[in-house]
């Protein structure tokens, strides 16, 4: 109702909106544990487990998901989303399992379930691993393509044999979204007072959990101190400026490893993308990251009217957004457009508006180069 007399009031609901940088840094892990308390962790089922090992200690000590949670946990207190599948009578049979499928009434299990842990937990998991089973290809692959829905990053095992063999085994995927870690680690393990051999992905992820939450996610989690090992399964030669030692061959083909120098760290920057583009893992990950974080933050803008107004809001909104990252480091710098060649009357009309955004991704210093130069310049300083 319009007032006769007095004062009006209008809300003008116009105005640029905050864009919210998208939670990263959560794990999602899909294994066997066969004495698991299923009221707790129901099979296929995505379950959060938020840094507590008191929590993940339901999962018991059979399987591989309670060594690859402590392997996760001796990095950091991450946020994982566990998947427990139930182990095959063969080795095929859990493989299946931990690939999983979406019966007919739509219900998904193994990895498949990854997908659909956002709706049940209130979490998307951004780190995929499956740790001892991402060394078969069929597993990788559906990491791989798990990845690719949720936006995220999969760390593969290598086959744990050879630096060849580990060559070969990159060799079989393309994808920007993950990357081969090869040979496996040995680790002290309390219930058998013994040493035994773990798959590297949980320890690779938990690194990098641990990396984006303490540094930011367009940080790379190489030449990054990895906790809870006691060696790999291998010897693993690594020089600075040697081209010849297994860290090398295995960087020089896009596998990543582990080598020892102050500690056991990772040593790896390459995604198994043969794209240029996409090389770099963090260049990848922020990328991801700033696209859905875009994308989350204009729910508000769909179906508004397209008034004169509307075009200005949306661009500024994504510019405030990246001078903020520009701002934290996060990139380089950025910036967002309406192209009017787009954008034209036709379009508008029909509803459909056209935002562009470039931006700079910070690229890691994998090779620093020293050049010598010997002169007699100085020479003169003693006479």
């Amino acid at each position: 109702m319009t007032i006769k007399h007095g004062i009006d009031f209008v809300e003008v609901d116009d105005g640029t909106r905050p864009i919210r940088l998208a939670t990263t840094g959560i794990i999602g892990i899909v294994g066997t544990a066969p004495e698991a308390d299923l009221a707790k962790f129901p099979l296929n089922t995505p379950v959060a487990v938020l840094g507590s090992r008191k929590t993940a200690a339901a999962l018991g000590t059979a399987g591989t998901l309670p060594a690859a949670m402590d392997g996760i946990f001796d990095q950091a207190g991450a946020m994982v989303i566990v998947v427990v599948v139930p182990e095959g009578s063969t080795e095929p049979e859990t493989q299946a399992n931990i690939i999983g499928t979406v019966d007919a009434n739509g219900a998904p299990s193994g990895i498949e379930a990854l997908k659909s842990a956002e709706a049940m937990t209130g979490l998307k998991p951004k780190i995929l691993i499956a740790p001892a089973f991402s060394n078969d290809k069929s597993v990788a692959d559906a990491l791989l393509s798990a990845a690719d829905t949720l936006k995220g990053y999969a760390f593969i095992d290598g086959p744990d044999t050879t630096n060849a063999d580990a060559l070969t085994y990159r060799g079989e995927f393309g994808s920007r979204r993950g990357e081969v870690c090869d040979p496996w680690h040995r680790v002290f393990d309390q219930a058998s007072a013994t040493e035994i051999v773990v798959a590297p992905s949980s320890r690779m992820a938990g690194v990098m959990a641990r990396v984006q939450n303490e540094k930011g996610p367009h940080y790379s989690n190489s030449n990054q101190e990895i906790l809870g090992i006691v060696g790999t399964t291998r010897p693993i030669s690594f020089e600075l400026d040697n081209p010849a030692t297994d860290a090398e061959v295995l960087n020089g083909g896009q596998v990543t490893t582990t080598i020892r120098r102050n500690g056991f760290r990772v040593w790896g920057n390459e995604t198994l993308s043969d794209d240029a583009k996409w090389k770099f893992k963090n260049v990848v990950i922020i990328n991801d990251l700033i696209g859905e974080s875009i994308v989350d933050a204009h729910m508000w803008a769909i179906d508004r009217n397209i008034t004169s107004t509307y075009l200005e809001d949306v661009v500024n909104g994504v510019n405030n957004f990246m001078s903020g990252l520009k701002a934290q480091g996060y990139i380089a710098g950025g910036s967002a457009w309406a192209d009017p060649d787009l954008n034209t009357v036709t379009e508008l009309q029909a509803g459909n508006v056209y935002i562009d955004y470039d931006f700079s991704a910070y690229s890691p210093a994998q090779v620093l180069t020293f050049r010598a130069h010997l002169v007699n310049n100085y020479l003169a300083e003693i006479l």
